[in-house]
């Protein structure tokens, strides 16, 4: 092989001429500082109205037939989950004292703004001897004893009230039904009752509120600390690292100051389109962060070497931006390309993810192009001459690195080959996991009733399944036939979940006679007979709460089972569903289609390498290194038996991101090498030039995200361990498998 070799095609830009921006920001230094600024206050203006949106079911709204048949059953019925439960504990409900209190809160209740209904003992209603009801607990109840008698009788008449009164008499239940006309207004009615709740408390009891609104927006609270902490530390550490490795405390701000700013922008932005912040797009800002760390590292390190060749000034910055920036900008299109690709994927909770990624990705390399040529600029004058001296072991590690690529190139480059052909099997077998609980932090599931507003036996619990049944009748009242298809069914679906677990009107007016059950609807009112029947009397509705802890496969097995027995048995229904049947169905559903963009992103990434180098070549060079690190984190999911997940999807489309921008700065460094080097000289130069920004980046990535392994959030401690998994070996696929692979290539 030849010493030296010219590239006869001239040298093009890989970053579409988009590095210009940067190159602007240098010679109008005063108009970019105050646009930079105009920016960063309009974000700061918005950040104070940070909300988090504790509706989870808008994730999956628009996500396909699952979504639909629980939106029709919601819109005709109304759902538990959007119900609270007020947990009224005392010595002994029947004291008089305790009784009267426990009346004087539920009238209430009934009473407080965005509240529908109340289902409590005192809106239940009794048979009396001429065929009309009364009163299950009427209001000249005055003793101890005469209290005590009603709540027996009325828990041996009606199934219903077993869901509502303790056998002891020691805990009551109200279901508080929240009138719901818009998103925000399940959370406008848990903050009226919280302020009921307040204004009723009474020393004779204690007072609860439980229920699915309640904890989840425990869990978007513990979920925006998590946050904070996240990006805090994250800095924190990044800057701390940047310190020991540049020397320096100005050049470790220089490193830090733009992800903290891309950060704060992303979040901006996010409220500025969405109003709110999700489960899904409140990880943007800290995925944000990280590629701004990422090519920070690249840019200050580059800007170091200038200044060591004896460059100064705007000549070191400008000197950077050429060599460095194209890289960037491609390396953040491609990362556009990852979100975009999310796009078509069903569910709003996925499209807003997709769109604030791509939008925080073009707000990230706007501030990279802008703010890091500015603050090296402004930094210059601070920074001692003596930090710049070159490095004597520089030729010593090129010397090196050329031999061992040299000795060991094809074994690598075909283990290579080999170890990531054979975890495509694990990919193309492992299948996507989804339970609620993994949402759930281990503080929140040992709080009753607060996860899940039971003993997950009765009203409340986070796992309701709903079924509505079709009525024969023309409307006007609900038949005999009528009743005896709501027993039918409800009599199934206590086999599958359980007896004393199943609401309907069959426990709620399990009396016999049509009239009886009229008159009972007739007085507990419309909207919550409505839970029961619809407002035209055509359908039922029958409520089973499931296990919480089912598997998605169990689950579905039962669902199965259950359809097929009402089906049999000639009783039209629909198909079961509620939140926890919809986030089985959907998230798979969802896991499944991320999964299928991200690797769609990955090889549009790859196209796009191509294109901007003009070698396609390169996709073949580019592909392993890239897909390495991602099979090597499905394979330890699929070998654990954790399966695919949301959280690690994700995860994947951050390693993805960070391992495409190596390879883009690596073929970066190698291409401009090889124009006057031989194939391992240019090698080893590449390395000599990007590998200490390839560790430094992996080592700031993977130490700041260790405080995640802290995490009160289970999705949390998944994210941070297959995040530093998926680092270390994308590390490893451009460090010694990318170089491995062009020195082994005959053409590159």
């Amino acid at each position: 092989m030849s010493s030296s070799r010219t590239n006869a095609r001239p040298r093009h830009s890989i970053g579409f001429g988009i590095e210009k921006l940067a190159y602007a920001s240098t010679a109008h230094p005063r108009i970019f500082w105050a646009l930079i600024g105009l920016i960063t206050i309009l974000a700061f203006l918005i950040l104070p109205s940070i909300r988090f949106d504790s509706n989870i079911i808008r994730m999956y709204q628009g996500s396909g037939s699952q979504y639909d048949t629980f939106a029709d059953v919601r819109n005709k019925f109304g759902m538990f989950e959007t119900d609270l439960f007020i947990f009224v504990d005392a010595a002994d409900l029947s004291d008089p004292a305790a009784f009267e209190a426990e009346r004087a809160l539920a009238e209430e209740l009934a009473l407080t703004d965005n509240v529908a209904a109340v289902l409590s003992p005192f809106s239940l209603r009794l048979p009396n001897p001429d065929g009309g009801t009364v009163a299950a607990l009427p209001l000249d109840l005055t003793t101890k004893e005469q209290i005590s008698a009603a709540f027996d009788d009325l828990l041996a008449t009606l199934p219903l009230a077993s869901n509502l009164i303790s056998e002891d008499h020691t805990q009551m239940k109200m279901v508080v039904m929240p009138r719901v006309t818009d998103d925000a207004s399940s959370d406008k009615a848990l903050d009226a009752v919280q302020e009921t709740v307040n204004f009723m408390a009474d020393p004779s009891i204690n007072i609860t509120i439980g229920g699915q609104l309640v904890w989840m927006r425990n869990l978007l609270a513990l979920a925006g600390q998590d946050q904070l902490m996240l990006n805090v530390s994250g800095l924190v550490i990044a800057v701390v690292l940047a310190l020991v490795i540049f020397r320096h405390p100005v050049l470790a701000l220089v490193v830090s100051i733009s992800p903290a700013i891309i950060a704060v922008w992303t979040m901006a932005a996010t409220l500025y389109l969405f109003g709110a912040v999700t489960f899904f797009t409140m990880v943007l800002a800290t995925l944000m962060m990280m590629f701004g760390f990422a090519e920070s590292v690249y840019f200050v390190s580059m800007w170091q070497r200038a200044k060591r060749r004896g460059l100064t000034g705007l000549e070191a910055v400008r000197d950077t931006i050429r060599e460095v920036c194209p890289a960037t900008v491609l390396s953040m299109l491609t990362t556009t390309a990852a979100f975009v690709s999310l796009i078509p994927a069903p569910g709003k909770g996925i499209k807003e993810f997709a769109y604030g990624g791509a939008v925080g990705t073009v707000l990230g390399l706007f501030a990279l192009l802008t703010i890091l040529p500015l603050l090296l600029m402004a930094a210059d004058r601070f920074l001692p001459a003596s930090m710049f001296r070159p490095e004597a072991s520089e030729s010593k590690l090129e010397k090196w690195y050329a031999n061992l690529v040299r000795r060991f190139a094809r074994p690598v480059a075909l283990f290579a080959v080999v170890i990531t052909v054979l975890m495509l099997a694990p990919y193309a077998h492992i299948k996507a996991n989804f339970s609620i609980l993994d949402l759930v932090p281990k503080q929140l599931l040992n709080i009753q009733p607060t996860i899940d507003g039971t003993d997950s036996t009765g009203v409340g619990g986070i796992a309701p399944v709903y079924m509505a049944v079709r009525l024969d009748d023309d409307g006007s009242s609900v038949s005999l036939a009528d009743l005896e298809r709501i027993k039918t069914v409800s009599t199934i679906m206590q086999d599958a979940v359980g007896a004393g677990r199943v609401l309907s009107l069959a426990e709620f007016a399990d009396f016999g006679s049509p009239e009886q059950t009229d008159g009972i609807l007739e007085a507990i009112g419309p909207d919550l007979a409505n839970r029961f029947i619809t407002r035209d009397g055509k359908e039922a509705m029958l409520t089973a709460f499931a296990d919480p802890n089912a598997t998605g496969e169990q689950l579905k097995a039962r669902l199965v089972d259950l359809s097929q027995r009402v089906a049999a048995e000639g009783i039209e229904a629909s198909l079961p569903t509620g939140f926890r049947v919809l986030t089985t169905y959907e998230s798979e559903h969802l896991i499944d289609q991320m999964e299928f963009s991200l690797f769609t992103a990955i090889f549009l990434a790859i196209g796009m390498i191509g294109l901007a180098f003009s070698e396609w070549r390169i996709i073949a060079l580019a592909t392993i290194p890239n897909l390495f690190p991602l099979l090597a984190a499905v394979s330890y999911l699929y070998f654990s038996g954790t399966g695919q997940t949301m959280t690690s999807v994700m995860v994947l489309t951050i390693a993805f991101g960070v391992a495409v921008n190596d390879t883009i700065h690596f073929l970066a460094a190698y291409r401009h090498h090889r124009e006057n080097r031989p194939r391992l000289a240019a090698i080893s130069a590449a390395v000599r030039q990007v590998g200490k920004s390839m560790i430094v980046t992996t080592s700031i990535l993977c130490t700041g995200v260790l405080a995640t392994l802290f995490s009160v959030m289970p999705q949390v401690q998944t994210f941070g361990a297959i995040f530093i998994g998926a680092m270390v070996f994308a590390l490893i696929g451009d460090l010694v498998f990318l170089p491995a692979i062009i020195a082994a290539s005959k053409r590159d």
